[in-house]
């Protein structure tokens, strides 16, 4: 579903609960890849900590497991750093 104010709404939340975004979008991980995959602007880089965007060249390959791993990885720092939205009274 695009343009369909998903990422605006994600911000609202994360603003909202104070928490931090990790991106699930299989492009998004790609650099130079702003426009088809619709990434955060550094406006809303900076109101919201956004996670695994722009990591690899578009060359490099990169599997689900991989993907998942970093994903496991970001998801405990952000839990650590009480930035979760289950860590959140909402």
């Amino acid at each position: 579903m695009t343009a369909s104010g998903k990422k605006k709404v994600g911000i609202r939340a994360a603003l909202r609960l104070g928490a931090e975004i990790i991106s699930l979008d299989s492009i998004k991980i790609y650099r130079s890849m702003d426009v088809g995959s619709a990434k955060p602007g550094p406006a809303d880089r900076e109101k919201v900590p956004f996670h695994l965007l722009d990591l690899l060249d578009p060359r490099e390959s990169f599997s689900v497991g991989q993907f998942l791993t970093l994903a496991a990885e970001k998801t405990e720092s952000i839990r650590q750093r009480g930035n979760s939205w289950e860590d959140q009274d909402a």
